[in-house]
């Protein structure tokens, strides 16, 4: 199932939420979602999926929502935060590579 913004790589399962969007597994890892594990995209050997523990975040705001209000330009995260996310998120991408 998709959440519909118009992406088929993201998608809601039971415990999990998956997206290959960089900037939005940022705002995601910002909100407090985790990142459970990094996989091989479907549609290119090159790209990577986040996957997302859908419970863990710190606020009581469902990843759906986050997700609405990321698409909707209503984001909220302090500019550093997103900043560190970037740094974080791309040094599990480069562990990843690694091994």
């Amino acid at each position: 199932m998709t959440d519909g913004t118009n992406s088929p790589e993201l998608t809601f399962e039971t415990n999990s939420y998956r997206t290959s969007d960089f900037s939005l597994a940022a705002y995601l890892y910002c909100k407090g979602f985790q990142v459970t594990d990094l996989e091989n995209s479907p549609k290119s050997l090159q790209k990577k999926v986040f996957v997302f523990d859908r419970t863990s975040n710190k606020t009581s705001d469902s990843v759906e929502q986050v997700v609405k209000n990321y698409f909707a330009k209503v984001a909220d995260v302090a500019a550093l935060d997103y900043k560190g996310a970037t740094y974080q998120l791309k040094s599990m991408l480069s562990n990843a590579s690694s091994n």
